[in-house]
């Protein structure tokens, strides 16, 4: 009898920040949940969130998501 192999993943949430875009929040999200996690496999964005600094201008975005990863 053949069985298929069957994948259990865990869902995190977590913040990502960048002082130069959403999309580079998330990427800095990305990159450093890889480096503590093994077998990441997809996200999606949450929220997404700035800090306007003293001069008016953005001075940080920020993203809520969340990402899977494969259980061994």
């Amino acid at each position: 009898m053949s069985y298929d192999k069957t994948r259990t993943y865990k869902k995190i949430e977590i913040i990502g920040t960048s002082k130069k875009s959403f999309e580079d929040a998330v990427q800095a999200g990305i990159s450093k949940a890889s480096q503590t996690l093994d077998k990441l496999s997809w996200f999606e964005v949450e929220e997404m969130h700035g800090h306007i600094g003293e001069n008016g201008k953005i001075d940080e975005y920020q993203v809520l998501m969340k990402v899977s990863f494969e259980l061994k």
